[in-house]
């Protein structure tokens, strides 16, 4: 039998500001406790534990990923990876990220 694990998420309630003429509208926010994991963690976790990959490959396929999320998010499609669903309402989070990207990159965006 697969194994049952419960968590509990601290929500942010937010005015939802797109509907500003309707009473008790909100949309929540998840409240992080931890500290952000990234593709390095992520690669290294897949490393530790169950990996034949090196590293390096396995954050470049990462990568990529999120590079091919990124431009299909950009480009009006939403994205079900299985974990997260992005949609096009995020774009402005996208565009601030791709910024970011090309900065850490340096290589051209």
């Amino acid at each position: 039998m697969a194994k049952v694990i419960e968590y509990i998420w601290k929500i942010w309630l937010r005015l939802n500001f797109l509907t500003q003429d309707v009473d008790n509208d909100y949309s929540g926010e998840v409240s992080t406790i931890g500290h952000t994991v990234r593709n390095e963690d992520i690669a290294s976790r897949i490393v530790k534990e169950r990996s034949e990959l090196r590293y390096e490959t396995i954050l470049v396929i990462l990568n990529e990923r999120d590079d091919i999320v990124l431009e299909s998010v950009l480009g009006g499609s939403s994205v079900q990876d299985g974990v997260v669903h992005n949609k096009v309402l995020e774009r402005k989070h996208a565009v601030e990220r791709r910024t970011h990207h090309c900065l850490r990159n340096a290589a051209g965006c």
